[in-house]
């Protein structure tokens, strides 16, 4: 991927996306939480997207804003790291 209109191309509801890290960058948590966690996109929309994410047994969506330039770099074809609210995210497109 190289602009956000290829990041949102690949957004396609039914598809997944792989959280590969979940990173503080501004002592917002004592220590950095890594997790793996894979979710199906459930909504695409025009200014947003949404992750289907289990709550208390029950899926709904998790919506997230498309990162402004300055809050996205392009890892490689399948992957962002995206900088949001002190927080650094790194999605890949799962198949």
């Amino acid at each position: 991927m190289k602009t956000l209109a290829d990041f949102k191309n690949k957004l396609i509801v039914g598809n997944k996306l792989k959280l590969q890290r979940f990173e503080n960058i501004e002592g917002l948590w004592k220590e950095d939480l890594k997790m793996s966690l894979t979710r199906e996109i459930s909504k695409v929309m025009s200014t947003k997207f949404a992750l289907a994410t289990e709550d208390k047994g029950k899926m709904v969506d998790s919506y997230c804003d498309y990162p402004k330039k300055h809050e996205y770099t392009f890892i490689d074809d399948n992957t962002i790291e995206i900088i949001l609210h002190r927080v650094k995210l790194v999605y890949s497109f799962v198949g």
